[in-house]
């Protein structure tokens, strides 16, 4: 990181995990093409999947890397191309999520549409400023933020995000749950079902409530930002936003990883 480049601001007033977006408006746009700017940046950072000492990605079975590129992924910007070599000639990039679960918590408001009301603005050369956004200002910089590939229909990020969410909800929420009479009954089902259908069904009720115990901590900063007009998009449960992520075979897609978790704390109780 270059230490004569500033750190990029971040929302304090709610998520204090989100890069501030950069102010910008639709004339911008008339002088050159635009580019997609990642608001999780240096992408070669320890945070983001990259070994800091030879700076290629972590190897394949390093959890560092799918969590990494997960935030990577999961949010950048559509702005003009002299509006963004400015912002890197100004910033290094913000403080990036140090723990999985603040990396969860970062790509689940990310891809939930949660963009600050405040922005960074880089008009005048050389300088910049902190500026809170009228709701006209917000609706359009919100209408240029999102997931990378989104507007390309590109599957390799998204699935990323998705495979990343999947697994955290599966290692974090699911073995709290097994002592519950009504899972353990579900349960069954799902280790010793009568029939294939019968397996589908309990793996896909065990995931979905182990989703909604994973987003249950966020629930509070979600409707806050919904409240505050953070949230401009499609307002949607954070439990759907998860499962929207979700590869092709969505929750079949993890039945076997869901299964070993189950197993494995059935055997410690």
């Amino acid at each position: 990181m270059n230490r004569y480049l500033q750190l990029t601001p971040v929302d304090m007033e709610l998520t204090k995990l989100l890069p501030l977006p950069v102010l910008m408006n639709s004339t911008d746009f008339n002088f050159i093409g635009g580019n997609y700017h990642h608001n999780f940046h240096p992408q070669k950072s320890p945070e983001l999947g990259y070994d800091p000492l030879t700076g290629n990605r972590f190897k394949s079975d390093d959890d560092r890397l799918l969590e990494g590129l997960a935030v990577r992924f999961s949010r950048g910007q559509h702005m003009p191309v002299w509006l963004h070599n400015r912002y890197h000639d100004t910033f290094a990039g913000p403080p990036l999520p140090q723990t999985t679960k603040d990396k969860f918590t970062s790509v689940v408001l990310a891809c939930a549409g949660v963009v600050p009301r405040q922005a960074i603005n880089l008009y005048k050369p050389g300088e910049y400023e902190i500026v809170e956004l009228t709701d006209r200002q917000h609706d359009f910089i919100a209408q240029n933020i999102f997931y990378e590939g989104y507007n390309k229909h590109k599957r390799g990020p998204r699935n990323r995000i998705g495979q990343f969410l999947a697994e955290y909800t599966i290692n974090n929420a699911v073995a709290p749950l097994l002592s519950e009479r009504e899972i353990k009954k579900i349960v069954n089902k799902f280790l010793k079902p009568t029939n294939r259908y019968q397996r589908i069904a309990a793996g896909r009720y065990l995931l979905t409530c182990a989703i909604d115990a994973s987003v249950a901590e966020l629930m509070p900063v979600y409707k806050e930002a919904q409240h505050e007009k953070l949230v401009s998009r499609n307002k949607k449960n954070l439990g759907k936003v998860i499962t929207e992520f979700f590869v092709k075979d969505q929750f079949v897609a993890y039945y076997d990883p869901l299964e070993d978790i189950v197993r494995s704390a059935i055997e410690v109780t």
